[in-house]
C-alpha cells in the first residue's frame, strides 16, 4: 500500500506509456512525467514515475507532451541530478490516468531529466 493517496493535475508526461507484462501474466504500463511551478529564475520539477496495474487501453493513448491528470499513491525518494544536487521523484502507483487540459505548461519547456 501506498504512502498517501494523492490526485495530481497538470503533470506533464516525459516519455509514452511502455506496456509490459509480470511473471504472472499481469499486464502494467508505466511512464514519466512531472509538475513544475514556475520560480522567478524558471521552473522547479518534482519528477513522477507512474505505474497503471492492468490499464485500460486509453492509457497507450497518452503521447509525449500531454498533460494528465491522476489518482494514486505516491511515495517520495530521493536521487543526486547530474550537477551534483538533490532531486525528489514521486513513484506512483496510478488507479486511474487520463488526458487533462487543465494546467497547461509551455510545450518548450526543458525537459527536467
Amino acid at each position: 500500500m501506498g504512502l498517501i493517496k494523492t490526485e495530481i493535475l497538470g503533470a506533464k508526461v516525459w516519455t509514452e506509456p511502455e506496456k509490459r507484462f509480470t511473471a504472472t501474466g499481469k499486464e502494467v504500463a508505466s511512464f514519466r512525467a512531472s509538475v513544475s511551478k514556475k520560480k522567478d529564475e524558471g521552473y522547479d520539477n518534482v519528477n513522477l514515475d507512474i505505474t497503471v496495474w492492468e490499464p485500460a487501453d486509453s492509457v497507450y493513448q497518452i503521447n509525449k507532451g500531454d498533460k494528465v491528470k491522476l489518482t494514486g499513491r505516491l511515495w517520495p525518494r530521493l536521487y543526486q541530478k547530474k550537477d551534483g544536487s538533490t532531486g525528489l521523484s514521486l513513484d506512483i502507483s496510478a488507479e486511474s490516468v487520463e488526458i487533462d487540459d487543465y494546467g497547461s505548461q509551455p510545450k518548450d519547456e526543458p525537459m527536467p531529466f
